[in-house]
């Protein structure tokens, strides 16, 4: 969901009625407000199963996001655990700004076979909105992530030409990779791309 302050549009969460959801207070309203009826608020550290289809849940537990953006946003670790409560994959979404230190508290929890870390950092004047490769290299080294998947890879795509002039980008994927050293395998997914969490295919 969007962080708090940033309203989710009504049309955007139709795409997904029927879907249960997990959020921030300020967004759980929205959600409701739209007809979402099946959302719940999870602050960071806290955890909520989802039952599966095919048996077994999806464990969701919210994850402590660097600041600035920690005071609006949070980052998700995802636990696939099967109906004979077996760990069959886990997967930590930070799309803003991973930091060691809960990068090692994820790593607790079991070892992370996919992280989505940001590879292009974007600075708004002064004050950054995601992190960029330096970061998101030691938050995949701390958390032991098997692979990275990158997000804000092309940050500016959807900027307006006043976002343009007060943000600054930098970093990216090839960046991001020299600075894995090989410990964590990157990967690149584009639109309809699927990636099989514990395979890496």
């Amino acid at each position: 969901m969007a962080p708090r302050g940033a309203k989710p549009k009504p049309a955007h969460l139709r795409l997904v009625d029927g879907t249960h959801r997990t959020t921030r207070h300020g967004d759980a309203k929205a959600a409701r407000d739209a007809g979402c009826s099946d959302t719940r608020v999870c602050a960071p550290g806290k955890s909520v199963d989802v039952e599966c289809r095919e048996g077994g849940v999806l464990r969701i537990t919210a994850t402590k996001c660097g600041l600035p953006l920690g005071l609006i946003a949070t980052g998700w670790m995802i636990e696939a655990i099967d109906h004979n409560g077996d760990d069959r994959g886990r997967v930590w979404i930070e799309p803003h700004q991973p930091t060691v230190e809960t990068a090692e508290w994820v790593r607790t929890r079991g070892p992370v076979d996919v992280a989505v870390l940001p590879t292009q950092s974007v600075v708004a004047v002064v004050l950054p909105v995601t992190a960029g490769p330096k970061r998101t290299a030691a938050a995949a080294s701390a958390c032991g992530a098997r692979a990275v998947v990158p997000t804000a890879t092309d940050p500016r795509r959807d900027m307006r030409w006043w976002q343009k002039a007060l943000y600054f980008v930098a970093g990216g994927d090839d960046h991001t990779r020299r600075l894995l050293h090989g410990r964590s395998e990157l990967i690149s997914l584009r639109a309809g791309d699927w990636l099989d969490v514990r395979s890496g295919r």
